[in-house]
Order: C-alpha cells, then sequence, then structure tokens
C-alpha cells in the first residue's frame, strides 16, 4: 500500500492483536485529546452563557484507519467486528504502536464502513473505540514497595488514582498526602483502589475494614506516603496518566 502499517491490541495479553488477524492499521486519530466537560447554561436577562465546569473530561473516540486483505469485503468487514466484539464488554485495554508508552482503556464501537464505493473495494474500514480520557502511562503500573516513608513524584501533573496494598498484621493508619486512611484490621494485606473506590482483599470485600473520608489522590508534584501501627508495608501502583 505504500504506507508504513502500524497495530493494535485491545483485550490485553488474552485479547485481540491485529498482527494475528490479518489486519493492516496504516493511520487515524491516534492523538486525539479528550475534552474537559463543560456545560453551556443559559440564563433569562444574560447576555452571553454560564460556563459549569463539571470537573471531569470526557470520553474520546480513538479511531484506525485499517486494511482488510482479501476478495470478500462484506466478509472481511463482518470478520473484523466479530473478532473485536468477542473481547468482554466494559473497557478493555488498548494499546497501538503509535505510543508505545501508553495505553487506554475503551469500548469497541464498530468497524466502521466507508462511504465511496473504491475505498471499500479497496478492503479499507475504520475502527472506532470509545475512550476513557486518560492516557495511562507504562510506568505508572510499575509497583513500588516501601517498608518505611516514601515519597511519589506524579511525573505528570494530573491527579492520579492510586491502587495501595497495605500489609500488616493489626490495626494502623496510612497517611497519603494530606489523607488519612484508618485501618481497622488487618490479615496479611488490603488493597485500597482509589480508582474504584473500593477496599478489597481478593474476592473479600473489605470495606467494612477501612475507615476514609475520600479515597488517596497522587497529586501534581510530590506527595509524601508514610504508616503507622501494625502496618509493615505498602505497594503504591500510582496509575500516572496524562491527556
Amino acid at each position: 500500500m505504500g504506507v508504513t502499517s502500524h497495530f493494535l491490541r485491545f483485550g490485553g495479553a488474552d485479547g485481540v492483536n491485529t498482527l494475528d488477524r490479518q489486519i493492516v492499521i496504516y493511520g487515524g486519530n491516534v492523538d486525539e485529546i479528550a475534552a474537559r466537560d463543560v456545560e453551556a447554561v443559559t440564563v433569562p436577562g444574560r447576555n452571553g452563557v454560564l460556563h459549569m465546569d463539571n470537573g471531569r473530561w470526557s470520553e474520546r473516540r480513538q479511531e484506525y484507519l485499517a486494511y482488510l486483505p482479501g476478495a470478500n469485503y462484506p466478509a472481511r468487514i463482518a470478520y473484523a467486528r466479530q473478532t473485536f466484539g468477542r473481547v468482554p464488554k466494559g473497557y478493555q485495554r488498548l494499546e497501538d504502536s503509535y505510543n508505545v508508552d501508553v495505553f487506554s482503556l475503551a469500548t469497541f464501537e464498530d468497524a466502521l464502513v466507508p462511504e465511496s464505493m473504491a475505498f471499500r473495494t479497496s478492503g479499507l474500514c475504520t475502527l472506532a473505540f470509545s475512550c476513557r480520557p486518560e492516557r495511562f502511562l507504562r510506568i505508572g503500573e510499575q509497583r513500588i514497595r516501601s517498608e518505611s516513608p516514601v515519597t511519589l513524584v506524579n511525573p505528570s501533573g494530573l491527579p492520579a488514582r492510586p491502587l495501595i496494598r497495605v500489609y500488616g498484621t493489626g490495626a494502623g493508619v496510612l497517611y497519603v498526602g494530606d489523607m488519612i486512611v484508618y485501618i481497622d484490621a488487618l490479615t496479611d494485606y488490603v488493597d485500597i483502589d482509589s480508582d474504584t473506590g473500593d477496599c478489597f482483599r481478593g474476592s473479600v470485600n473489605c470495606n467494612g475494614d477501612v475507615r476514609i473520608q475520600s479515597f488517596p489522590i497522587l497529586e501534581e508534584g510530590t506527595t509524601g506516603i508514610s504508616f503507622t501501627g501494625d502496618i509493615t508495608a505498602v505497594e503504591i501502583t500510582p496509575r500516572w496518566w496524562t491527556l
């Protein structure tokens, strides 16, 4: 085709890799940035509009231009739809060869058919995904374990919602910046997930063992993490992200 081919993976290690499915990725809006969720409200008798910031970022739409080699175009489109449609519903991991240092959480929308018949007969289509606004940094997946106070440096400047595993054999207090987490009981460990707003140990719900006013956030700059009581160590997956 005279262009550089790329690939994408959707659904993690057990998901879909276009390199294995005879689907060639050669373009798309790979640098699309999420928009701020701002609502425009009109006020009777007042000129202009009132802009209400809802304190969040909207979803972004990620599209990839794909080439589907083969003779039967309708069958190839059906194959692409079925291939990506088999990935479990809900947000799944999406990564590509354009931006190797980040990944997204996305849901598959469709393999969109181009309007021009010439493009159809060439075996081209668009793979469309709805993505959470974050582009998660791969370095944010690295677990940071410490048995003493530690300071983390946020590399992106955007507030991250970490997964914190707290180890110990009794009650203790966890300090994350200005936030305080009271843990009334510990059996081996408890996971505190600031993204889902849950506390658990494996499949065991531990929300009743943790008293917390708000889940920890790793803000811009540095955040100190320390602990007291029967806590012996912490393990932080920071989940750094950018737009």
